[in-house]
């Protein structure tokens, strides 16, 4: 995908890599996963977001803000794992040179970030309220009939 975008080149009477950004960051985004949304981002990173600024800023923009809950963490780790110095926090504090742009990613990630701590927090919640109640075999509801294997038990397996 980032030859294809270095390859496609704008015309005067077409536009077409302008027009192929704007498919891949918005008409279709609905249809891309995880990991192609975290490829495109790589291809728009790899073309250098100073070839058409305002276009690339933009659909990076769409990308991240269109990218939500568990899926934004995926993202984020997709694009920290490629292995090379590109990474989110490059492309979006030095690549990206619009502020208001920089601002509203920035915004997003935090509005998220609160939002899935929350619901973890509630699921974490739930889950005290039963074992409280005894109904998973938490702390009031202790299994005494099911004993822990001692250390010395399980040297003993690995050592035959």
């Amino acid at each position: 995908l980032p030859l294809i975008l270095y390859k496609v080149k704008d015309h005067p009477m077409m536009p077409h890599r302008r027009m192929l950004i704007q498919v891949l960051s918005t008409e279709r985004l609905h249809d891309e996963n995880v990991p192609a949304r975290a490829l495109v981002l790589h291809a728009l990173q790899q073309l250098k977001v100073s070839s058409d600024r305002e276009t690339i800023e933009i659909a990076v923009r769409n990308i991240i803000c269109g990218t939500h809950g568990r899926d934004l963490t995926e993202l984020k780790a997709l694009i920290d794992s490629k292995g090379c110095y590109q990474s989110l926090h490059k492309l979006v504090y030095h690549d990206l040179k619009t502020r208001s742009i920089r601002h509203e990613i920035s915004r997003h990630m935090i509005t998220e970030a609160h939002l899935l701590r929350n619901s973890s927090h509630s699921l974490l919640s739930a889950r005290d309220r039963r074992s409280s109640s005894g109904l998973d075999g938490g702390p009031s509801g202790l299994r005494r009939n099911y004993s822990m294997p001692s250390f010395q038990k399980i040297k003993e397996q690995y050592d035959r």
